[in-house]
């Protein structure tokens, strides 16, 4: 999958003529929790959960995609 830190926005397919940044551990996914009303993260390398914000790296807000 790919997202576009900038807007949320995400696909399946690496999108042309657009420089992709490689996955790392910095990089985390905002999802919500419906049940408790809160937000919480997830790295998909580690595959840790924090309910805190993690700090210096990429949120990628999966969040918005959620219904």
């Amino acid at each position: 999958m790919y997202a576009n830190l900038a807007t949320g926005e995400c696909v399946w397919d690496p999108p042309p003529g657009v420089p992709v940044k490689k996955t790392d551990n910095k990089q985390w996914w905002e999802l919500f929790d419906h049940n408790t009303g809160r937000f919480y993260y997830y790295n998909a390398t580690s595959q840790k959960t924090v309910w805190h914000r993690p700090q210096n790296c990429d949120i990628i807000p999966l969040a918005k995609l959620q219904v």
